[in-house]
């Protein structure tokens, strides 16, 4: 199914990949292309997908699903062996997943994949195999740093005492540094790198945050990247939230923290973009509940009628006609399964009482 929505078309990102890939061939780095955020994992994979298919557009974005769809799959395995089958097959299934990773080819999950494979075996080996666990979160991070603000979960969480320190400093400190030899490269480099990772804060639209505003110009100023702050005020909420639930849940089993950090993540997320449901639909689906069909039907109509995916006309025309923006509404349509979790306590807790 996967394969079969990319014959629909294909946003900016593929053609920013395709971009990336141009320049690596002729011996730029892919941060100087200014449409590249992240480490330097996901460009070498892509040259190598590219120079598989014979620079075949085609072939290339078929590869591309492919791995995407191999880290779907992980996930939902991981889900299904731990929460209850029909869990697994929800998330694997449902189109937010489906689109994001067959229509958007965004590579979220192949960074959150390797990440949880990464705590799959902190869990089983959690005083021994230290070092795959390292290489995995730091392989991680230079994917999708998206598992950045986890660690602070994993350093805290009361059963990984013995090994917090390695397991968390040193994969932070790789990720960090991986850099240096790209940014020593040039002046152009090192710009590019600082001003596209470093100092990148996406659509910084902080739509839990901004809701407790009322005065409209208060928010447009501490959203402000032109300001002293540099549009940072929104960040800090977020990573001190996210840390927060951190200290709450650091008695839970470390499985459990990285689902419940998917949902906390989109939740208080200081930017939120289209790519950001399937990171809300790893929780959403681990915890499920009936109040998360809310999310996923949610989710599933922004991504039809989003201006920058399928951009259906009938799934517009309703959310301009209801006044609804996908990236703004979405953390309140997870509100609703998060309060059943709250007051219920069952999935929250541990991650296998069936």
């Amino acid at each position: 199914m996967r394969l079969i929505v990319s014959i629909k078309g294909n946003n900016s990102d593929f053609e920013a990949y395709k971009l990336v890939v141009l320049a690596v061939r002729n011996g730029i780095t892919p941060w100087e292309t200014y449409s590249y955020n992240y480490g330097i994992i996901w460009a070498v994979i892509l040259f190598i997908l590219d120079f598989i298919s014979f620079h075949n557009s085609y072939v290339f974005r078929i590869l591309i699903i492919l791995v995407l769809a191999s880290a779907d799959l992980y996930i939902a395995t991981v889900i299904a062996n731990k929460f209850g089958h029909k869990y697994g097959v929800l998330f694997f299934l449902n189109p937010i997943s489906i689109l994001i990773t067959g229509y958007y080819n965004q590579f979220d999950n192949l960074g959150l994949a390797i990440g949880l494979c990464a705590i799959m075996n902190l869990n089983q080996f959690s005083n021994r195999n230290n070092l795959k666990t390292i290489i995995l979160l730091t392989l991680s991070l230079m994917t999708k740093h998206n598992l950045i603000l986890f660690l602070p979960w994993i350093f805290l969480n009361t059963k990984l005492k013995t090994v917090r320190y390695k397991i968390t400093f040193i994969p932070a400190i790789l990720f960090s540094l991986h850099f240096t030899p790209f940014m020593l490269i040039s002046s152009d480099v090192f710009r590019a790198i600082y001003s596209n990772v470093f100092m990148y804060w996406s659509a910084n639209n902080a739509p839990f945050w901004q809701f407790w505003f009322r005065d409209k110009q208060l928010v447009n100023y501490l959203g402000d990247n032109a300001q002293w702050h540099h549009g940072r005020i929104w960040m800090t909420l977020f990573f001190l939230s996210v840390t927060i639930v951190g200290i709450w849940s650091r008695k839970k089993s470390i499985i459990s923290s990285f689902f419940l950090y998917c949902i906390v993540f989109v939740l208080f997320s200081s930017a939120i973009t289209t790519q950001f449901y399937t990171i809300g639909a790893i929780g959403a689906a681990a915890f499920f509940n009936r109040f998360f069909l809310l999310y996923f039907a949610f989710a599933t109509l922004w991504i039809f009628g989003d201006p920058t995916g399928l951009d259906i006309e009938i799934f517009s025309n309703l959310f301009l006609d209801l006044s609804l923006h996908g990236w703004n509404s979405l953390p309140f349509f997870l509100f609703p399964g998060i309060l059943w979790m709250i007051f219920n306590k069952v999935k929250s807790t541990t991650y296998k009482k069936r």
